[in-house]
């Protein structure tokens, strides 16, 4: 193989890997913001049932 096709390859394979990277960062937020609203959600029903 050519000079240039190891390059593709590399670029390729580094272009996947970020998509990767932010495929599982971007779940893992959006996991983490849901659990948050979850939380939230119950302190303002406790509060609300409650008082503050």
């Amino acid at each position: 193989m050519s000079e240039l096709s190891y390059t593709g390859i590399g670029t390729i394979v580094a272009a996947l890997s970020l998509a990767a990277g932010l495929c599982l960062w971007s779940l893992r937020r959006i996991r983490f913001m849901e659990r948050h609203r979850i939380v939230r959600l119950r302190q303002v029903r406790k509060e609300l049932q409650h008082g503050p």
